[in-house]
């Protein structure tokens, strides 16, 4: 009976611990802002669990993605065909870039991607804006 309560005590904290979420399920859906390394380009992002839209400020560009969520924390993004024919489209209309997150606060995310076709990588910091 003595052992009774404690028991008890730890099957609820198991419980509970297992309900709690994945930091990176916040950030499935969203707006979000990503600046440059030399904070000329900002990016605005708006992603939901299937589709990503990038605004580019800097040139005023609008690219989408499909996303596909490949685990709780990445997830790979494949260009959703637009009428845009620049260099940089076609390598992308070719590309699977996979982004890892690797870090979730309050206010942002910190995440690397990889392109399938020359395993370029980036890594970065992307502030929360808004979150749906």
């Amino acid at each position: 009976m003595r052992y009774l309560l404690p028991l008890i005590c730890l099957v609820a904290a198991c419980g509970s611990a297992a309900k709690e979420k994945n930091p990176c399920d916040k950030i499935r859906t969203g707006e979000f802002r990503l600046k440059g390394p030399d904070n000329n380009a900002t990016w605005t992002i708006m992603r939901n669990d299937s589709a990503q839209e990038e605004i580019n400020h800097y040139t005023g560009k609008s690219t989408r993605f499909a996303v596909k969520w490949t685990s709780p924390c990445e997830y790979e993004l494949r260009l959703i065909p637009a009428s845009d024919t620049g260099s940089v489209y076609e390598t992308l209309k070719k590309s699977v870039i996979k982004v890892t997150v690797t870090n979730v606060n309050d206010n942002f995310y910190e995440f690397t991607t990889v392109r399938n076709l020359d395993s370029f990588t980036v890594s970065g910091r992307m502030q929360i804006l808004k979150l749906y």
